[in-house]
């Protein structure tokens, strides 16, 4: 036993006089274990950033602009929400630099995250600097190596392996401002002081979310002795939040001070200039929404997160969702058991309700509680133990889990509807991760020494040692799940995509329209499997070479649509996943059919196949049927939202009850009634043949190959009917004296109708 205890001794002493051996050691388990992040590939919000920042590589002042406008215009790229010049001039000197290399992208945030976990791992030793050596360094072992291997905030560095200056660097910074705040009152140097400021800065600039450091760092001072006067500590931070409060509110609502001297004088003044207001944001009722008034009491929801987002995040950091989901799995028999005689529908919904919605928040709160609670008590009893060291850190830890949440209450005012999820976004845990770092071996311990009492183990140190085996292997299973679901689930696939693309079309046209079909077999159904507007990737990924103009960068392609066609500075460029929307693009003469290529997307393969002749060949034969009728005009009915095409001879006019069609050859009336949801066609159809004494069957109508709709046709003596059902509105054509040739007319008019949604 002395042999393994002098052994120990001997590796305590080699890091105390090496630590970057733990670096290394960190290094090499990080890239071994998140190796297959270097497959991976762009996921989300990256593709809209760089049509922002590769258009800025070409520019001779792009640095400058990148810089500037993050503080100056923050609308760019987060809606005015995000105020991080440091990170956005790091986005930029990487899109300069990698440009979309992935692999560089995930080098850079793996180097980033270990030194990271390297920096918690000092950092516990110095908030235990009074411990026995063997103690806080095997303390802060434990617990960097919860940082490096948590299971919450894995796809902050998976996922996000593009923003790692958003991410993970803004909690570099975060650390080595704690740490040398924390070193200087050790030696009682103001030097750190002001080196503990520039970090804070570096990281609230780099990511908003770090700005409870302004309630962490005195936090901190108060828990210390008095090393240095109150008065000096005062003017710092003072200083801070005031030089913050300039860069964060005030510069960028510079070019809006009209609209702050509105604010500042409604009531007192009358406007001089216009009075025109926003359009009140309306409810979609996603996530997205922008609709803050579905909160009748908004300082009641303000105060509810304020108590619960510190109690679910406690409980997400330590219990990710896979184990609170099998805890669900074990509970549910036992809080709802199956009757012997069988389960009735009502009770079996019920208890999914319960393992897939209720029951996870249940375990999730319970465990955040307990754990607060433990937290809490530990630090009274440290205290009145005069372990004023082992009380500082818990405390610490405490601080940074609970103050870590308290900033994620004020998405609430950009995003009303967001937060009601049992888990926060991955990126919101990378920063209280340290926090639950802390607080993991004091947990560890506790429960080693409860376990060692309760069963009478002498050597605590080993129900330790199992203890965290246990969690260990148990985190290392689900680990490697997270980041393999994470890094090879559409993310190759993209890149292959990308890859194929460029082997069949090296180099844009002139002129150039994407059309794509899919087997509709991936996760993203008839889509490509991209996250985020696939043709806004698609310029992106030909950027390197063959760069379309920088004014098809200057707003969302296509106006937020999935498709369309935009042309610029003598270049054009389209994307249409349906070829009704691309014949209509091709009728209106906006390109040509040589400009199209085509492509068909086999999911299950990641196959593109080049289907360019094919298309061509049917466009171009569409194009001589639309030639016959070519001469028809366009009506619109502004109360029904009803549009359809009809020959020049005809003269529309209104009647009371609808419009009427006359024709040389017939004569028709088109009347439109509001439907609710429950109408039945088919029922209606056959009351309507009884009253006529005609027939009715389904038929499809068409005006050409892609424009046609489903239609009850209802034969008569006298007249036939077409019902034609759409979203809240059924449309009736009734024709008249119609022979073969007419009746051939009046169903391209019924085929081309179309009721757009109000």
């Amino acid at each position: 036993m002395n042999l393994k205890k002098n052994k120990l001794k001997e590796i305590i002493a080699v890091i105390e006089n090496k630590p970057w051996i733990v670096f290394i050691f960190f290094g090499i388990l990080i890239f071994i274990l998140f190796r297959s992040l270097f497959g991976s590939y762009f996921e989300a919000d990256e593709w809209f950033h760089f049509t922002y920042y590769l258009p800025l590589t070409r520019q001779p002042d792009g640095f400058l602009t990148a810089l500037v406008s993050t503080i100056i215009n923050t609308g760019s790229l987060s809606g005015g929400q995000h105020v991080s010049p440091i990170a956005t001039v790091i986005l930029f000197l990487s899109t300069k630099f990698f440009g979309l290399n992935f692999v560089p992208y995930a080098f850079v945030t793996l180097l980033l995250h270990t030194l990271n976990s390297f920096l918690v791992f000092l950092l516990i030793k110095i908030l235990l600097y009074t411990m026995k050596q063997t103690t806080k360094n095997v303390f802060a072992f434990m617990g960097a190596i919860f940082f490096a291997f948590a299971l919450s905030p894995v796809h902050t560095v998976t996922g996000a392996a593009a923003f790692y200056s958003y991410n993970v660097l803004s909690v570099t910074f975060f650390l080595l401002s704690v740490i040398l705040f924390k070193i200087a009152f050790i030696k009682g140097e103001k030097k750190f002081i002001y080196a503990s400021i520039i970090f804070l800065f570096l990281a609230l600039f780099s990511k908003e979310t770090s700005v409870f450091l302004f309630a962490l760092l005195p936090l901190m001072a108060i828990m210390e002795k008095r090393i240095f006067k109150f008065r000096f500590l005062a003017k710092v931070f003072i200083f801070c939040v005031i030089v913050y409060a300039i860069f964060r509110f005030l510069i960028p609502n510079i070019y809006n001070t009209p609209q702050l001297i509105d604010n500042w004088i409604e009531g007192y003044v009358s406007r001089s200039y216009s009075t025109v207001q926003p359009p009140k944001p309306t409810d979609t009722g996603t996530i997205v929404s922008q609709d803050l008034s579905i909160h009748k009491n908004l300082p009641g929801e303000i105060l509810f997160r304020s108590i619960t987002f510190p109690i679910k995040m406690t409980g997400t950091l330590f219990l990710p969702r896979q184990t609170v989901f099998s805890i669900v799995e074990f509970i549910t028999p036992i809080v709802q058991p199956v009757p012997p005689g069988g389960d009735s529908a009502d009770s079996s919904q019920a208890r999914l309700g319960f393992l897939y919605g209720p029951g996870n928040g249940f375990i999730i709160y319970l465990a955040g509680l307990g754990i607060l609670i433990f937290c809490a008590s530990q630090i009274f009893r440290f205290i009145r133990r005069k372990q004023i060291q082992e009380a500082q850190a818990l405390a610490i830890g405490l601080s940074i889990i609970v103050l870590g949440a308290l900033p994620l209450v004020a998405i609430i005012f950009s995003f009303p509807r967001w937060g009601y999820d049992f888990y926060f976004d991955s990126r919101h845990y990378y920063n209280p991760s340290i926090g639950a770092a802390i607080v993991f071996p004091f947990l560890l311990f506790a429960l080693a020494k409860f376990i060692s009492k309760s069963l009478r183990i002498r050597a605590m140190s080993f129900v330790v040692l199992v203890l965290f085996i246990i969690w260990l292997i148990n985190n290392m299973n689900m680990l490697g799940l997270g980041i393999k679901q994470f890094t090879q689930n559409f993310q190759p696939d993209r890149r292959k995509v990308v890859e194929q693309l460029k082997e069949y079309l090296p180099v844009l046209p002139k002129v150039v329209v994407f059309y794509i079909e899919t087997d509709s077999l991936s996760a993203y159904g008839p889509i490509l499997p991209f996250q985020t507007s696939v043709p806004q990737a698609f310029t992106v990924v030909y950027y390197d070479k063959n760069p379309l103009p920088d004014s098809f960068f200057d707003k969302p392609l296509f106006n937020g649509k999935s498709e369309g066609y935009l042309f610029s500075e003598g270049r054009g460029f389209g994307y249409y996943i349906s070829k009704k929307t691309l014949a209509e693009a091709l009728v209106a003469r906006e390109f040509k059919s040589s400009d199209i290529y085509a492509f068909y997307y086999k999911a299950q393969d990641v196959q593109l196949l080049d289907i360019t002749s094919n298309v061509r060949l049917e466009m171009e034969e569409y194009l001589k049927e639309a030639t016959k009728n070519s001469n028809w005009k366009v009506f619109k009915d502004s109360l029904s939202n009803l549009t359809f095409l009809y020959p020049p001879q005809t003269e529309i006019n209104e009647i009371e009850d609808g419009l009427s069609l006359d024709n040389p050859n017939f004569s028709a009336k088109i009347t439109v009634f509001n439907i609710t949801p429950a109408f039945d066609i088919n029922e209606y159809s056959q009351i309507k043949s009884q009253e006529i004494l005609g027939v009715a069957s389904s038929k499809k109508v068409s005006y050409d190959s892609f424009h046609y709709n489903d239609a009850i046709v209802i034969i008569g003596d006298e007249e036939v009917e077409y019902l034609i059902k759409f979203d809240g509105r059924l449309v009736s054509l009734k024709a008249q004296n119609t022979d073969q040739e007419s009746l051939i007319i009046v169903e391209k008019i019924v085929g081309s109708a179309v009721v757009s949604k109000q």
